[in-house]
């Protein structure tokens, strides 16, 4: 882990008054992406498992016809 990333995680999630608390406008961008992103994955993966959840199953069917 290098000095960025280690100072990156430091920093909280996304708050509205983060720049009351001193942080500065890079840092509240990187954490605001950071909440952006981690919400859209857990949205993308609930519609994956929805999706899933709803799909039909595959049924196969086979038949023989014979004539006498």
């Amino acid at each position: 882990m290098g000095i960025f990333e280690y100072l990156d995680s430091k920093i909280p999630d996304y708050y509205p008054t983060m720049y009351k608390d001193g942080y500065t406008p890079e840092q509240i961008l990187y954490s605001a992406r950071r909440k952006i992103v981690r919400e859209y994955e857990a949205r993308k993966e609930a519609q994956r498992a929805e999706a899933e959840a709803n799909e039909i199953p595959e049924v196969r069917i086979t038949s023989k016809v014979v004539i006498k």
